[in-house]
């Protein structure tokens, strides 16, 4: 049976609670709000179904049928602009609905909850796109694509390494994977739901209104610069604020992190995916003509299916083909992620502080974040605006890739 005895052995994805033919598993929560699967023993049968779909025990895979890579940007500007990069997402999921009739399965949100869900119609996609950062609740949703892939439905599923992986398994090498798309997404790792769920609650208590929706990576001040938007239900909203920014920073610090993801064992070029997508930032030093500050998706294609899907796509979009060299979090050295040494103590306060005192100690706002709240905006009127958050995104790049290249020395 599992036992989770490390939790860095543990990635969260679900596969063993769906697999398990007594529903002796059941998810649940730590202190730092990630779910763990917690065995009843007493009606546990050991038929030993758990380990063969958990994807961390189970032998990765060795390779993949081909890998070819390419710059992509959706030409529906509407639907790039409301993605996280070039919009590669939509595409895919509009053909399965529109040629298939099948099923969606992505992260959107339930209020302000963040979870994967169903769409079977295109407006339902509207939810779905742009990153979220935060560790996906998935419920019941393996047992879900599992059913209607029985039913001899198509089904496209998206999420993170980890997650594609595990619902790999779960499915198994029949023929139901015929009809599933999988599509992974280049990711840095994922952050609590439950310090998530504190920043909310923080939020609307300090405005006085609901929150409807965020906006992890706003594009209101461009592709380059990062940009997180909250969005009221009174039609209000806070961008380049302290507020709005704290819970990425305790994110991209390294301490807001499960984790199984600061070595991640999925990290790397052998996909069981169809299609990886993520950031395309590089795109400058590629194909000139498509930096428009606007998103382009790096979108690696693994199977003949993917190919083949991708031919069907090729009018409503625009690309470029990428040598297989061109560097990115696939397939060079950032496996790993530092941990920081005081993470304890950050998780500790976590439960013990109230939101504004934590951000205050582990999120500061600090001079250098002060100067560019207040400066971004008026930046953002300027008509060399593009050029120059493009110049800091090229900055914090490198550092970022300094940090993570050292700790994977």
């Amino acid at each position: 049976m599992i036992e989770i005895k490390e939790k860095d052995k543990c990635c969260g994805c679900t596969a063993c609670y769906s697999v398990c033919p007594k529903s002796a598993i059941q998810m649940e929560a730590d202190e730092e709000g990630f779910k763990y699967p917690v065995v009843n023993k007493d009606i546990c049968v050991d038929c030993e179904l758990c380990e063969k779909v958990c994807p961390i025990i189970s032998e990765k895979p060795t390779g993949v049928g081909i890998s070819q890579k390419y710059a992509v940007q959706n030409s529906d500007d509407s639907e790039r602009y409301m993605s996280t990069a070039g919009g590669v997402f939509s595409l895919i999921a509009n053909w399965v609905i529109e040629e298939k009739k099948g099923f969606v399965y992505a992260v959107g949100f339930n209020d302000t909850t963040i979870l994967h869900k169903r769409a079977e119609e295109k407006y339902q996609l509207e939810e779905m796109r742009g990153s979220k950062y935060v560790q996906s609740e998935l419920g019941d949703i393996f047992k879900e694509v599992k059913q209607n892939l029985l039913c001899g439905k198509e089904c496209l599923f998206v999420g993170t390494p980890c997650q594609v992986y595990g619902l790999s398994k779960y499915i198994g090498n029949s023929n139901l994977r015929n009809y599933l798309i999988l599509v992974d997404l280049l990711c840095l790792g994922v952050s609590s739901p439950l310090l998530y769920e504190k920043w909310i609650s923080y939020i609307e208590d300090k405005y006085h209104k609901s929150v409807r929706r965020v906006y992890f990576r706003d594009k209101s001040y461009g592709y380059a610069t990062a940009n997180v938007r909250v969005e009221f239900k009174n039609g209000k909203f806070i961008e380049q604020k302290y507020d709005a920014k704290s819970l990425m920073k305790t994110f991209f610090s390294g301490y807001n992190m499960r984790p199984s993801c600061y070595d991640c064992s999925f990290r790397c070029v052998d996909r069981v995916s169809d299609f990886t997508i993520g950031d395309f930032h590089q795109i400058g030093q590629y194909c000139k003509q498509m930096d428009d500050d606007k998103g382009t998706t790096c979108l690696w294609i693994h199977t003949v299916k993917a190919q083949e899907l991708f031919e069907k796509c090729k009018e409503k979009m625009k690309y470029h083909v990428l040598d297989r060299n061109c560097s990115s979090t696939l397939d060079t050295f950032s496996k790993k992620t530092s941990i920081p040494k005081d993470r304890d103590l950050f998780w500790k306060d976590t439960n013990r502080l109230d939101y504004l005192d934590f951000s205050k100690k582990w999120a500061e706002n600090d001079i250098k974040s002060i100067m560019a709240n207040f400066v971004k905006p008026m930046i953002n009127k300027m008509p060399f605006r593009s050029y120059f958050f493009r110049l800091i995104k090229r900055i914090k790049q490198r550092k970022f890739e300094k940090r993570v290249y050292n700790a994977n020395k």
